[in-house]
């Protein structure tokens, strides 16, 4: 037994070392394309032709063939086969004659691991004696995650309605937004970028976020020739202005819950009536919560359990300045059961950061009064100290405090609300009898100015926007005047993004243009680059140049 024990070691040994060592690092690095044989741009291939590519590394043996793709489409799809890192690709029988194919292997090929390919490869084979070299490049911006870009060939299909169909040509973009198309003949083209959907399926614009580029078309003049910072912006199609809902909450707010944002402020003329079935219009105060732009709330202070209610709706505009027709609806004032409302903000017994500039709002359910106001909010300092409060009640179901002799920076105060004293005009009280807020005060943050010009040709009409990279939510504009100069002020601290475009149509925003009527997006570019904003500082001297295709 002894004289065996070394060689079971032996066989342990050997056997444990064919086995990886367990645990270790994730593979995340992205597969790459290592070889291509023959070469993109071999030239007077055949029926049967056959290429072979090889990867850095095994790829997921599930890969499916309609990632790899041939355009102009075949009349038959590409033969597909995988061995570990080797893809073999066989054309079809018929191939078109004096015809450059493009064989493109999207991002989703994925290694073993499940990591994506590392780009969107495309290369190229002829059946004529030469390659077409044209090239079509650019940026995606807007959306979320990769977008698909269609190519389409003007010498061919109905131009009004080309997004319908299917694109000659079809790419993704990398990570970073750019796309590219090459291999491309001389001629006209249009293109379209958007998210969802699966390529090569027509775009459906409702459903899509998607833009068009700001010229059309877009011309590859000879071979080669090419054509770069062709980019387009995407966002969803704003829909038609309708009025999904209007009913009471409780018996006396109700709300109209519409498509799209409308804010209250910008309701130049609406009109509202609400009629009992005798035919009395009824008083109403409207009033908006900030978190909830697609509604606008009603009160009515006079409203009665079982009431039968008409109301009549018109001239709501949206953010995009679509109209609302004249709508009509019947509903019935319900029973209340609780009687109550709500503190909507700051949420109750939490602390809330205000600037010494700016006062504490408070956002109820409902438009309120305060009987009497020293004892419904009492304002103490630090030490406990009462301090007389400054309050307003200019916007229905808003109250604003601030101490009359202003916050004092850096200072803790805590605000105290009793519920006894703050009711509705119906009569309802807060639902809660006693409310603490702790408001601390800040200082206001410095800001600075960015200055700059504006290259021609689309200067004029342009707007200038800068995007705060901390805080997505805060931008500010500035329009370019004669001089092609522009001047964007109190930006706080921080770093900026900053964009400009031809505002074509003056209606103050980006068009992003139409798939169908087909329009045209307005001119636009980023910098590159974040501008960094430092307090009481001019930053003068940036440039912004329009792309001269």
């Amino acid at each position: 037994m002894k004289k065996l024990y070394p060689l079971a070691m032996l066989i342990i040994l050997g056997c444990a070392a064919v086995a990886p060592p367990p645990g270790g690092p994730v593979d995340d690095i992205p597969p790459t394309l290592t070889a291509v044989e023959p070469p993109s741009g071999t030239v007077r291939i055949s029926s049967g032709f056959t290429v072979q590519l090889t990867f850095s590394e095994r790829l997921d043996e599930n890969t499916n063939a309609s990632l790899i793709r041939v355009l102009p489409a075949l009349s038959e799809q590409p033969e597909v086969k995988l061995k570990k890192n080797v893809l073999e690709v066989t054309f079809p029988e018929e191939l078109g004659g004096n015809q450059t194919y493009i064989l493109t292997l999207t991002r989703d090929i994925k290694d073993e691991h499940d990591v994506r390919l590392d780009q969107t490869y495309q290369l190229a084979f002829s059946t004529g004696d030469e390659i077409s070299e044209g090239k079509i490049s650019g940026h995606v911006y807007g959306g979320e995650g990769s977008a698909t870009v269609y190519l389409y060939n003007l010498s061919h299909g109905n131009h009004d309605s080309l997004f319908a169909e299917s694109p000659k040509y079809y790419t993704e973009t990398d990570d970073s937004g750019a796309y590219a198309f090459s291999y491309l003949e001389p001629g006209d083209y249009r293109l379209l970028a958007f998210q969802g959907g699966r390529a090569p399926s027509p775009l459906i614009p409702s459903r899509m976020p998607y833009g068009t580029f700001w010229k059309d078309p877009v011309t590859l003049v000879g071979s080669p020739d090419s054509l770069s910072h062709v980019n387009i912006r995407i966002a969803s199609e704003t829909p038609p202005l309708k009025l999904l809902e209007a009913r009471m909450e409780t018996g006396h707010r109700g709300y109209l819950r519409f498509t799209n944002p409308v804010e209250l402020d910008e309701q130049e003329q609406m009109e509202l009536a609400l009629k009992k079935s005798d035919g009395v219009e009824m008083e109403r105060t409207l009033f908006q919560s900030e978190d909830d732009t697609r509604r606008i709330s009603f009160y009515l202070a006079d409203a009665a359990a079982g009431d039968s209610l008409e109301m009549l709706l018109s001239g709501v505009v949206d953010s995009v300045d679509q109209l609302l027709e004249l709508t009509e609806r019947m509903f019935t004032v319900p029973v209340d059961t609780e009687r109550v409302i709500q503190l909507l903000t700051p949420p109750a017994s939490k602390s809330v950061q205000v600037t010494v500039a700016e006062p504490v709002i408070l956002q109820f359910s409902d438009p309120v009064e305060l009987e009497p106001q020293d004892s419904a909010l009492v304002l103490f300092d630090s030490t406990g100290v009462v301090e007389f409060a400054r309050i307003g009640l200019d916007v229905p179901a808003q109250v604003s405090v601030q101490p009359s002799s202003g916050w004092r920076p850096g200072e803790a105060y805590e605000l105290k609300l009793r519920g006894d004293f703050i009711r509705s005009p119906g009569g309802e009280a807060v639902s809660d009898s006693a409310v603490t807020i702790s408001v601390q005060t800040i200082e206001i943050p410095g800001t600075g100015t960015i200055l700059g010009t504006v290259s021609e040709p689309f200067a004029e009409n342009s707007i200038v926007t800068a995007q705060s990279v901390e805080n997505a939510s805060l931008s500010v504009s500035a329009d370019v005047n004669s001089d092609r100069g522009f001047t964007l002020l109190e930006l706080p601290e921080g770093n900026w993004i900053m964009n400009v475009f031809q505002d074509k149509d003056g209606n103050g925003r980006y068009s992003y243009g139409k798939a169908m009527p087909f329009q045209t997006a307005e001119p636009f570019v980023f910098l590159p680059d974040t501008m960094e904003v430092r307090a009481n500082w001019d930053r003068e001297g940036v440039e912004l140049h329009y792309p001269e295709n």
